[in-house]
């Protein structure tokens, strides 16, 4: 065996093709860090260090410069996993640019529990491995995903997404009545840690520069379906600013202003005491459009995804005076 070589391990699976020769001479940290977004430069160096990623059956830093023809592989053991919903598919497709439906329940990529039963997975195995994703939704969000074929378009997509110009909305359902049709929330989005826990992401004096724009779409008594646009990108942001605004969202234990709803949820799921708090056992959060300039047409491009039949079921219960929600419909798994 040459020196520095592993032993095969079925624990390690190709993530993508092999390069073509337009990653000849990168960097695998920033060439991973590009097109995999799922994890940033900084977390791909660190796994690049312990020896998760490989190119072949070695073992390589990340100052490794690709060559063409090179396979990475990535370690991804197989193990029991909690079942997903894999109702992903196709909304819109130009080429080598794809709009993809992601359900709620199935997480962008592995982590914790999660190793095969993944959206990166589910792509991979439905479209073929050139396709991935260049931006993440939260495993409990719905919606739309921008998908590109090749490393080109995902830059070209990326691109746009640091510059602000591919534009998201989202409809989201909300615990609580605004007494505004429409506001702005500003509140930059840090690390406190004024918490309970070790760590919380929230609006704090220090935290990153952070903006959404809200609109009042509908409402009933104690509830209400928002429309949101972010205007920058901070994790969770969403979610935080509605929850600053006094409108945490229904399923969305994390950012119920009561913390210990979610240490409870750590330790049982949606139990009854859970669910009499965020009311509904589905974070109720989706992408619902897109716009942005078509690198294959070089033309403004929108596609939408409407209110999911789980949010529209959910959102006529409590229309109809429910309170409490304890199941999803049975179409939903």
């Amino acid at each position: 065996m040459i020196e520095g070589e592993i032993e095969e391990d079925i624990e390690y699976r190709p993530l993508g093709p092999r390069l073509d020769r337009n990653a000849s001479g990168l960097r695998i940290d920033s060439f991973l860090a590009r097109n995999f977004p799922f994890h940033t430069r900084n977390q791909w160096q660190k796994r690049l260090e312990s020896g998760e990623v490989r190119i072949e059956t070695h073992s390589v830093g990340p100052s490794y410069r690709l060559r063409q023809g090179d396979q990475i592989s990535y370690y991804r053991p197989e193990q029991a996993e909690p079942d997903i919903n894999t109702n992903v598919h196709a909304i819109a497709r130009w080429g080598g640019i794809m709009a993809i439906y992601k359900p709620s329940n199935i997480p962008m990529h592995e982590g914790g529990r999660y190793h095969k039963n993944t959206f990166f997975d589910v792509v991979c195995d439905t479209f073929g491995k050139e396709w991935s994703a260049v931006h993440r939704l939260d495993r409990d969000t719905s919606g739309i995903v921008m998908c590109g074929a090749t490393p080109e378009l995902r830059e070209k997509l990326s691109a746009e997404l640091r510059k602000r110009t591919l534009k998201k909305h989202y409809l989201a359902i909300a615990i609580g009545n605004s007494k505004l049709d429409r506001w702005s929330e500003h509140g930059p989005i840090g690390m406190t840690s004024e918490t309970i826990f070790r760590e919380k992401r929230w609006v704090t004096e220090d935290g990153l520069p952070s903006h959404t724009e809200f609109e009042v779409l509908d409402s009933t008594e104690g509830f209400c379906l928002l429309h949101a646009s972010p205007k920058t990108g901070r994790t969770h942001q969403i979610r935080i600013h509605s929850s600053f605004a006094g409108l945490p969202l229904v399923g969305d234990p994390k950012y119920h202003p009561n913390e210990h709803v979610f240490l409870k949820y750590l330790d049982t799921g949606y139990d009854e005491y859970v669910l009499e708090h965020t009311v509904a056992p589905r974070m109720c959060l989706h992408a619902a459009f897109v716009e942005f300039t078509n690198p294959e047409t070089n033309k403004l491009t929108a596609v939408e995804s409407p209110l999911p039949d789980d949010m529209a079921w959910i959102w006529g219960r409590l229309s109809s005076g429910e309170r409490c929600i304890p199941n999803l419909p049975p179409y939903v798994c």
